[in-house]
């Protein structure tokens, strides 16, 4: 009775009921992780106990460090007060070892290729800017600064310049 009251609160089927068994449905597999966060908060609650502090190590390229970081973290903070997070910038090859190894927890990196895992926040162009009053004339050099090694920036602009990428 309580299960069909916590369904009908949710406007969700939690799990599909047959003669012979129970099971959860996919809505309801996906409530299990919460239910049973929420039950453990409640039981320490009760006992008296202090909050699991969790830990999370983050590695964030530095093209992926700019203004939206302080809202993130301050995101990441709202949704759960007891999250300890360690927050290493720096070049994507550099923190996509430690993520490999298992240091790191997480990264947000700018990566080209492909890579088995993880998950593809935004699909990031590579673009020239120049000041409207430039004038470059075709066959001319065009002097560039750019970080050092292994920034992946600086191998995009390496392969432009052996003819890879056309300027136009």
């Amino acid at each position: 009775m309580k299960l069909q009251r916590l369904e009908t609160v949710l406007g969700k089927r939690l799990v599909e009921r047959s003669p012979r068994a129970v099971h959860l449905t996919a809505e309801g597999a996906a409530s299990a992780d919460r239910a049973r966060a929420l039950v453990e908060a409640h039981d320490r609650a009760l006992s008296g106990q202090e909050p699991v502090r969790q830990q999370l190590s983050l590695g964030i390229s530095d093209h992926a460090a700019g203004p939206e970081l302080v809202p993130l973290l301050e995101w990441l903070h709202a949704v759960s007060s007891q999250l300890a997070l360690a927050v290493t910038i720096g070049f994507s090859r550099d923190l996509l070892d430690p993520y490999d190894a298992g240091t790191i927890d997480a990264v947000i990196v700018r990566q080209e290729g492909s890579r088995r895992s993880g998950e593809r926040f935004a699909e990031d162009e590579y673009g020239w800017f120049v000041s409207p009053r430039f004038s470059w004339r075709r066959g001319e050099r065009l002097q560039l600064a750019t970080l050092a090694p292994p920034c992946g920036v600086r191998d995009c602009r390496s392969r432009a310049r052996q003819g890879r990428h056309r300027l136009a």
